[in-house]
């Protein structure tokens, strides 16, 4: 009887009149009586508070500890890998996936163009680390040639129509990948290294090892390119800068390093910008000349000799 009530129920109100005029005739009255009287007996249930389902986010010191750091390590073994058993890094973007998708009934052919469009969308991340790197680079190179009494922030605006703030973001970028060349290996995007900037050099800071292997140089083959970054003793800012390096906004909370800016323009003034930034293969020469003097080899005659007497001339008559 019920399920009449409510397909019932479900029409007009005129036509649960009906029904129920049509049922009970004369009765309907005290029918209604009845209803009514049961109605006001009724309690509605209390709605169930829906259960709001918190989601916590890991703290960027959990991401960094639990993610960015081992990333780090195990992009750096597999380059140092690559790199012994002479094969070169190469990262380049073919474009040569099929596009055109209105024709393909093989699920296997859309597998296989599916791999090849991943594996150039992780190549995409790594070419904008070397681009913007060499961007940056360029910004800092060209304080070299600012003229005295000039205001530096309307110099670079004016001159390279880009605002002070974007070309600092770039140049700090360029710093710390001057200082640490082989952490652009390490997978990371540009976003995550200037967010863990901080992080990165605190904790390099303490692990000293892992900092004297980032710090050697790089060498990468970009879009048929070779392109070697040395390493340099480059003062890396302690400031915070946006992860998006082209996005201005005056009110955006971008906290320069003043004391970067002025070890750049004393070092400008002091004619020692270029030499910080690009004089490294010098200093890996040096490093090697020193190693190479406590190096020894071994002669024919089984004979260990320095390496400094088997390269003097020989003066015996």
């Amino acid at each position: 009887m019920s399920a009449i009530i409510k397909y019932i129920a479900s029409f007009s109100e005129e036509t649960i009149d009906t029904a129920l005029r049509c049922t009970f005739g004369d009765d309907l009255e005290t029918f209604e009586a009845g209803l009514k009287s049961v109605a006001d007996k009724l309690v509605k249930p209390a709605k169930k508070k829906k259960t709001e389902k918190r989601v916590i986010l890991p703290s960027a010191k959990t991401i960094f500890y639990e993610k960015i750091v081992p990333q780090i390590r195990q992009k750096l073994v597999e380059y140092e890998q690559q790199e012994n058993s002479g094969v070169d890094v190469t990262w380049n973007l073919e474009l040569k996936y099929r596009t055109d998708f209105s024709t393909i009934v093989d699920l296997g052919k859309l597998k296989e163009t599916h791999a090849q469009i991943v594996k150039e969308e992780k190549t995409v991340p790594n070419l904008d680390l070397i681009v913007v790197f060499h961007r940056g680079l360029l910004y800092l190179s060209s304080r070299e040639l600012i003229p005295e009494d000039v205001n530096i922030k309307d110099w670079f605006t004016n001159e390279f129509g880009v605002s002070y703030i974007v070309e600092l973001r770039y140049q700090a970028f360029a710093c710390l990948i001057l200082r640490y060349p082989r952490l652009i290996v390490c997978g990371l995007t540009f976003s995550q290294i200037v967010q863990y900037k901080e992080r990165i050099m605190a904790y390099l800071k303490d692990d000293t090892k892992l900092a004297a292997r980032l710090s050697v140089a790089v060498n990468i083959a970009a879009q048929n390119k070779p392109v070697d970054i040395h390493p340099s003793e480059c003062f890396v800012p302690k400031g915070k800068f946006s992860v998006e390096p082209d996005f201005y906004d005056p009110a955006h909370n971008d906290i320069p390093d003043p004391e970067w800016e002025d070890y750049l323009e004393a070092a400008r003034r002091e004619g020692k910008l270029l030499d910080i930034i690009h004089s490294t293969k010098e200093m890996e020469q040096d490093k090697l000349e020193a190693v190479l003097e406590n190096m020894t080899i071994i002669d024919s005659t089984d004979k260990i000799t320095p390496v400094e007497d088997a390269a003097a001339p020989n003066n015996k008559k």
